[in-house]
């Protein structure tokens, strides 16, 4: 898959799934944002952070402050009808209120400013997705993650030149020893390897590899 004629390495609906019109899409040089299929395009170097954020909704605030007390105003000094003005504070209150409820929000911060884009409840599928692309960036295709497989299905890797995995197997960010385990290290993009997220056993998202992997792009880890 191509955006901007740049490979996409990696992907995440803002939202709802395959909500093609609000997406994102991370590429090797840039975060691509579609929101309301309007296509943003943030190159990874001039990238400061990336949070979620809520903030108030200014135009709503300001709009109900300027309406509520004119309109009080009018109120009490019968300049128009009653009842219209009477719902006119009210909307200005309800205004205000809105304003002041605010809304989640994905910050993009660059070395020029800051770009934000409102969301209803950022996704837990979103925030993986965020931190992949946190990671990416400040470590390129090199963004390394852990594994364990049994001595026994390591030997016969070795010798086969692949590791055969019959189902899908949890990653983790740092290497840990584990008996009768082979610790691994793999580098997904640079192997061309998927990383997708998961639900672990905890109920939280986790990356995982399935598949078969050339053992070359493995590098085993020394027990600490």
């Amino acid at each position: 898959m191509y955006v901007n004629n740049e490979p996409v390495v990696a992907q995440c609906y803002l939202q709802k799934k395959l909500d093609e019109a609000n997406v994102c899409y991370l590429s090797p040089q840039h975060l691509f944002i579609r929101q309301f299929n309007r296509l943003h395009s943030f190159s990874l170097d001039t990238i400061r952070s990336i949070e979620f954020k809520h903030k108030l909704l200014l135009f709503p605030l300001i709009a109900g402050g300027i309406i509520s007390p004119l309109s009080l105003i009018a109120l009490f000094n019968d300049i128009l009808n009653i009842w219209l003005m009477m719902g006119t504070f009210i909307g200005g209150l309800l205004s205000m209120y809105y304003g002041m409820e605010g809304s989640s929000t994905l910050t993009v911060v660059t070395s020029i400013k800051e770009f934000d884009f409102f969301l209803k409840t950022p996704s837990k599928n979103l925030k993986a997705f965020i931190s992949f692309v946190l990671k990416y960036s400040r470590e390129g295709a090199a963004v390394a993650y852990y594994f364990h497989v049994s001595e026994e299905k390591w030997s016969e890797a070795v010798k086969t030149g692949q590791l055969v995995l019959t189902g899908s197997l949890k990653l983790t960010e740092t290497a840990a020893s584990k008996k009768d385990y082979v610790t691994l290290r793999i580098e997904p993009l640079s192997a061309g390897i998927e990383v997708k997220y998961l639900y672990d056993e905890f109920k939280e998202l986790a990356p995982f590899i399935e598949g078969t992997i050339p053992v070359i792009a493995l590098e085993v880890m020394k027990n600490r």
